[in-house]
């Protein structure tokens, strides 16, 4: 449902709001991520970013890419946000 909402207010040019919505969610440490955990991870690191916060949507992206380095654009969005990254 968290995952939802955060994606619903991107979509709707509304980081702010997804931002709220994601804090209150599951940040859990575990050695391997789930698909959902992923994805919020995912949708978090896309809030950060659309609220300039870039070090904190790196942080979120790279904890995605040590998982599963082909997930979505992560890449994309590491090469983007950080010119050293080579991956």
């Amino acid at each position: 449902m968290i995952n939802a909402m955060a994606h619903a207010f991107l979509g709707l040019g509304r980081p702010e709001l997804a931002l709220e919505v994601l804090e209150k969610g599951p940040l859990r440490s575990r050695r391997a991520m789930d698909e959902d955990m992923k994805l919020f991870r995912y949708l978090l690191g896309l809030t950060y970013k659309e609220l300039g916060e870039t070090q904190k949507a790196l942080k979120q992206f790279y904890k995605i890419y040590v998982e599963d380095a082909n997930y979505e654009n992560v890449k994309d969005i590491l090469r983007e946000l950080d010119p050293s990254f080579k991956g």
